[in-house]
């Protein structure tokens, strides 16, 4: 594996300057990490001439190009990433494509029948429907893909997508623009054309409003029992409607992470997660943090849950919630109790 992420700005042009020379050297990688470049001290003109070398290493499998904000000089490059017979995996959320490169994009997505994973979120194309289409359209005849990821126009062509297309198992919709039949048509993402079932869904910023999104989507939730993951973060969740989807999950058989971080929630949800915990000994993750709208009184009624729950071993990071250092200590030593338990049992397997 290469991973560049995390190379420091003052380091940057240095190393990036070595890595045009790997393709004359018989280097043997499979997956490339080349990530949140934006806003680092690196020129487009640099960065481009490191991409199109690296393209040369054939053994390639993954490629994580996303947080880059290429835009749509880069398609080309792009193109011939995909375009290696070895590549799985390619992630480009975040590069700033615009519908202007579409065109090229599905051109070369129609000849990738071996992708298993595909993520094209938070480009400025999400927001062009037609564009979405094509991009959904393209990706029909890929058969063994598993992963997909787009921020969804209005009109659904990528929750179409998602509920037709017969092998996917997780998908990322956030920041996605849905209206109240987009949330109805959510509640049939099972469907009998499906031969594997969702387990791992995101939606975040996606707004979810009480009256149109919350009930179709418990109603998805129930019939989908295989969810093991799912993402709500910063969706406009009020109190009451936190206390219902968190509910829903009271005697859910899968479910291990929920994200219901950057939400409005309070004391109505702190009382039906505390139920939930008492009886509930899947979750293992459920992420509040930044629901400044919880207060300590309201945080009690998690703490009493999470006196007889033997599961959760975390629930964000709790520094900058208005719950009093006490709160916050307890909250620890409860979830270290409960992570001490995990390896327990595991030491007793091996």
């Amino acid at each position: 594996a290469l991973n560049l992420p995390d190379i420091k700005d003052r380091e940057t042009r240095l190393r990036l300057d070595k890595l045009r020379r790997l393709k004359d050297t018989k280097v043997l990688i499979k997956k490339l990490d080349i990530s949140h470049f934006a806003g680092k001290e690196v020129t487009p003109e640099l960065l481009y001439q490191v991409l199109d070398g690296l393209k040369a290493l054939r053994s390639v499998e993954e490629v994580n190009l996303s947080h880059n904000g290429l835009g749509d000089n880069f398609i080309d490059v792009i193109s011939d990433y995909l375009m290696l017979k070895g590549l799985y995996r390619i992630n480009l959320s975040h590069n700033n494509l615009t519908k202007a490169s579409v065109k090229k994009l599905v051109a070369t997505l129609k000849g990738c029948r071996r992708l298993e994973s595909i993520d094209v979120s938070y480009n400025p194309f999400n927001l062009d429907e037609y564009s979405c289409i094509l991009v959904c359209s393209s990706l029909k005849e890929c058969d063994k893909i598993i992963h997909f990821g787009i921020s969804d126009s209005s009109r659904e062509s990528g929750l179409r997508f998602v509920r037709n297309h017969p092998t996917l198992t997780s998908v990322i919709l956030d920041d996605s623009r849905y209206k109240k039949k987009a949330w109805e048509s959510l509640t049939r993402i099972r469907s009998n054309k499906k031969k594997y079932k969702i387990n791992r869904l995101s939606l975040k910023f996606c707004k979810i409003d009480f009256i149109y999104a919350v009930q179709p989507l418990i109603r998805a939730f129930k019939r989908n029992i295989t969810l093991t993951y799912l993402n709500l973060y910063n969706t406009g969740l009020d109190d009451h409607s936190g206390a219902l989807i968190i509910s829903a999950f009271c005697n859910h058989k899968l479910l291990e992470e929920l994200d219901l971080g950057a939400n409005f929630l309070s004391i109505h949800f702190c009382k039906a997660f505390g139920r939930v915990l008492r009886t509930n000994n899947i979750l293992r993750k459920v992420n509040i943090t930044k629901n400044h709208t919880i207060s300590k009184e309201d945080y009690f009624y998690i703490l009493e849950g999470l006196v007889n729950n033997q599961s959760i071993i975390s629930l964000g990071d709790l520094i900058d919630m208005k719950i009093g250092v006490k709160c916050r200590e307890c909250s620890e030593k409860l979830l270290n109790l409960n992570k001490c338990s995990e390896w327990r049992i595991l030491e007793n397997i091996k």
